[in-house]
């Protein structure tokens, strides 16, 4: 089992002042602040890191940070590891498109092969085809319980999750990109998600993805089903 902080450019100030609740005056954020990994020294509290795409393009990156983080890359942005190298064994960078940040689009708001270009500029180790959330009915016991319009929506997302998968380990396939390409299973029930997770193995992929998960923390019994 390993673990992966999502980051959102979460990190505290070394020199911070306790006493008059004070930040450093010289301090420059991100750049004098420290990750966790770096202020718990040897005893980095996760495996990897994940990033995704939508953060990394939303308010929480300033266009000074988006800018120097596409110059750097991943790694030595990150400083993980602390030397900036490659290193999917012991310092994996996982990345995904952040499907929550557009799950009331119609259509996922990314392209595949702009994607791929995106993880292998940046130096992810691996990198998740582009998925669409089926909202609103993966809390149904069954697929048959589903009325007519959520079933036509739930199998188009389903669709569009799978055909984007597919497009995705292809286009990596013809250049071999260093990034380790992850197939995204969604779906709204065990069967769903079995049936998802055959379709990636059948196109070839050795790393597969559950989506949509979080949304279940309250169901656990229904999330172990799908587990």
């Amino acid at each position: 089992m390993k673990f992966f902080y999502a980051d959102s450019l979460d990190f505290v100030d070394p020199k911070y002042n306790f006493k008059t609740d004070q930040m450093s005056p010289t301090r420059v954020r991100q750049v004098d602040d420290q990750y966790a990994h770096e202020y718990m020294g040897t005893s980095i509290p996760y495996d990897g890191m994940l990033i995704s795409r939508a953060v990394i393009e939303s308010s929480t990156y300033s266009k000074k940070f988006r800018n120097r983080l596409y110059s750097e890359g991943v790694q030595k942005f990150a400083r993980f590891p602390s030397s900036g190298s490659f290193d999917p064994v012991k310092y994996p960078v996982l990345g995904d498109c952040g499907a929550f940040s557009y799950i009331k689009e119609v259509e996922p708001p990314y392209q595949t092969q702009d994607t791929i270009e995106f993880y292998e500029r940046l130096g992810f180790t691996h990198g998740v085809s582009i998925d669409h959330i089926v909202d609103k009915v993966k809390t149904e016991p069954t697929l048959f319980q589903l009325n007519d319009a959520l079933l036509k929506e739930a199998k188009r997302r389903y669709e569009i999750t799978l055909s984007n998968a597919d497009d995705f380990l292809m286009r990596w396939k013809k250049r071999k990109y260093r990034f380790k390409p992850i197939g995204i299973a969604q779906g709204w029930n065990p069967m769903a998600y079995q049936y998802a997770v055959m379709r990636l193995m059948k196109m070839g992929y050795d790393y597969i993805a559950l989506g949509g998960l979080v949304g279940m923390a309250r169901h656990p019994q229904k999330l172990h089903d799908i587990l």
